[in-house]
């Protein structure tokens, strides 16, 4: 049995032990039968030989398939071993970026080749990888390079686990994001420069408009009063057209502040009652006068399903229709102008109202049909329009397209050349279900276009107004309207006054000393309301307010808001609206007081300008040890008091430049606000130097 057990040896070191013609040749039957045996074991272990060796090249061929494609990829791989983190495989991409070669990065560390912080912080990551034991995305890492600098790397690192579940490795993949990162960069710069200067030309355009609407005001005022004294119809036909340029011109502004606060995005829509069908007819009074005098038919249809009374921006509803019913008569020489609504769309809460405005006037040319509510674009008309042209400021279609948006609805025309031309918008607002059109009239608007009217019946009312020459201007516009009034000078007098005396109204400065408008009006609303008395008209003067302060103003109890200077016609038209003389609910107050104030009289441009003189010297003494001192509420209040003052006077730079100061620290650029102020205190100089002289001679 020796030789047999050879055979099985050599088996075992895989040499040929048995063939077929030893079986054949051997005669003993139990050899034979063993020898067929090992001849059977020895061919299975030859094909499974051959198959170890297929699986084997299969293995070797598929290794040699990953790694040309990890060498070739064109981002940068690379393993280290879970225990060291010591790199065990990198690609051709991974030498190219780090700067070091394959057979010098195997078996090193991050501490071999970084930066001691930048190693640590490697480190450190790689280590919560292994322990969460899953992929983590690195959209931005940077990296020192041997040769190129910093780098900037978008990685995910993978954990690879064992059986165990255990991490053995850790697999980086990195792609090289530099140049995209620097061009996202100028992008994000670029995006912000673009912003700022959208802000600065909302911001410029806003006080440009402010500034510009004082003097323009002015002109109005003048012209109006003009026109109440006797004059020659020459003379009445120019102030007329003074009068109507100045009024175009304060349109023209008013688009532009409301066009840059849409601009900024700071405009708020209000939510209020108002009757829809009322808000019509007020736009097609404003619009018929001009239109009938140019021979068009107007009309106006409202829908059955429209509902009486609705909740959102009431005014902003008005200024659409009124700047497409304006539009529509300007383009219009012959026919008619139709004004149509319907609901869209109703819920038990909400409507979709469809207005559309249709004329039969000249219409627009189908390739310009893209561009109309662009900022600033005026289109030509195909023919021209008889009479005189009078262009607007490019801004209205836009303001309506603005405002439409902001009410969650849509805008868009329906013409063509020679056929007219028909706006369609919808907007959506909310239902005010029970509201009768009585109680949503619009407290809050105050119209400046009806001349200004002597009453028959005086009010008693109080002034107050920290700045002398406003309080005496506004005492004058009093008593050219016949009423009575009276003046202080603070907040707390006025809630101190009011307590004493019965008042019709009040005319209350938002920025008071000692204490505020609003904090006076808040004040003596609470006082009424603990007394149960009939509650006393508040109206706010305000050089220059924001929709914030006014919707704080309207909170606190006011009832409108006027800006400052002040014509007639504002203050005898909020006056009538807001105020019943001899109101039963006044009964009472009145029998506190029986007394009643002397009409003050009429105050002459010298004697405010002397007034001025006398109080604005100690106020601009403030003003610089504020700056000096970097007190802002201090600059603030102080420039607005000297704003308003010097505009009163007609002193426009000086007005103007106390503005910018105010503005300037309420932003904080106190150094702006300094270099305004020695502008200022320059224009003061030239302007009243002889005034002065006199002043102290006197």
């Amino acid at each position: 049995m020796s030789d047999i057990r050879a055979l099985i040896e050599r088996m075992v070191e895989g040499q040929p032990a048995v063939t077929p013609e030893m079986v054949e040749n051997e005669a003993d039957c139990d050899r034979r039968s063993i020898l067929e045996g090992l001849l059977s074991l020895s061919r299975r272990q030859q094909l499974l030989e051959a198959r170890n060796r297929e699986a084997e090249d299969e293995l070797k061929e598929s290794n040699r398939f990953l790694d040309s494609i990890v060498e070739n990829l064109p981002n940068m791989v690379f393993v280290k071993d879970a225990a060291e983190l010591r790199f065990v495989r990198v690609n051709r991409a991974a030498e190219a970026l780090l700067g070091y070669s394959h057979d010098a990065l195997i078996g090193k560390c991050d501490h071999d080749f970084f930066p001691k912080a930048q190693a640590d912080f490697f480190v450190a990551n790689d280590r919560a990888v292994l322990a969460k034991k899953e992929l983590v995305d690195i959209p931005e890492e940077p990296i020192h390079t041997r040769y190129q600098g910093v780098r900037i790397l978008h990685t995910k690192k993978i954990p690879i686990l064992g059986q165990d579940g255990q991490p053995l490795y850790l697999l980086g993949l990195s792609e090289d994001i530099t140049e995209r990162h620097a061009t996202q960069v100028a992008l994000d710069k670029a995006r912000i420069e673009a912003e700022r200067a959208k802000r600065a030309r909302s911001v410029f355009l806003g006080q440009m408009g402010h500034e510009l609407r004082t003097p323009v005001t002015g002109i109005i005022g003048v012209a109006r009063a003009l026109l109440d004294l006797p004059t020659s119809p020459a003379q009445e036909s120019r102030i007329k057209l003074i009068k109507n340029a100045a009024e175009t011109l304060l349109r023209i502004l008013d688009d532009i502040l409301i066009f840059s606060r849409l601009d900024a995005h700071s405009m708020a829509l209000r939510e209020e009652d108002f009757d829809l069908r009322l808000s019509i007819d007020e736009c097609m009074s404003l619009m018929r006068v001009d239109a009938e005098r140019k021979g068009l038919g107007v009309s106006s249809t409202v829908a059955t399903n429209v509902p009486v009374t609705v909740r959102g921006d009431g005014l902003r509803v008005r200024q659409i229709l009124t700047n497409l019913l304006e539009n529509a008569t300007k383009f219009t020489n012959a026919g008619h102008i139709e004004l149509a609504c319907e609901a869209a769309a109703l819920t038990d809460s909400e409507v979709v109202l469809h207005f559309s405005v249709a004329d039969t006037g000249i219409g627009i040319a189908r390739e310009n049909m893209a561009t109309i509510f662009e900022a600033f674009r005026q289109l030509d008309p195909p023919v021209p329009r008889p009479g005189p042209q009078t262009n607007g400021s490019g801004l209205g279609l836009s303001i309506c397209a603005h405002l439409v948006e902001l009410m969650r609805g849509r805008i868009w025309v329906d013409s063509d050349i020679g056929r007219g031309t028909t706006v369609h918008f919808t907007v959506r607002l909310r239902r005010a279900e029970g509201a009768s059109p009585s109680d949503t009239s619009d407290s809050h608007s105050v119209s400046d276009s009806s001349r200004a009217r002597r009453t028959d019946c005086p009010l008693s009312i109080l002034v107050a107004e920290d700045d002398a020459v406003n309080g005496r201007a506004v005492m004058d516009l009093l008593e050219q309207l016949g009423h009575r009034s009276e003046w202080v000078g603070d907040g707390l007098s006025a809630v101190e006054r009011e307590g004493s005396k019965a008042f019709d109204l009040i005319l209350m400065d938002i920025r008071l000393p000692k204490l505020s408008g609003i904090e006076a009006t808040r004040a003596i609303r609470t006082r009424e309301r603990e007394g149960n008395d009939f509650p006393t008209p508040i109206v706010a003067l305000t050089a220059y307010a924001s929709e914030r302060d006014e919707a704080v103003g309207y909170e606190a109890g006011m009832n409108a808001i006027i800006r400052k200077p002040i014509g007639p016609s504002a203050l005898s038209d909020v006056i009538a609206q807001l105020c019943r003389p001899s109101s039963p609910g006044r009964a009472r107050a009145r029998a506190l007081d029986g007394s009643t104030a002397q009409p003050e009289s009429t105050i002459a441009r010298d004697e405010l300008v002397a007034i001025f003189l006398r109080t604005i010297p100690p106020r601009l003494r403030t003003l610089k040890q504020a700056l000096e001192g970097a007190e802002r509420r201090t600059v603030e209040d102080t420039a607005h008091m000297v704003a308003g003052a010097a505009a009163n006077i007609g002193a426009d730079e000086i007005s103007q430049l106390a503005r910018s100061i105010e503005v300037e620290a309420r932003d904080g650029h106190l150094e702006r606000a300094r270099a305004s102020f020695r502008s200022l205190m320059q224009e003061f100089e030239v302007r009243f130097a002889g005034r002065l002289e006199d002043e102290a001679d006197a």
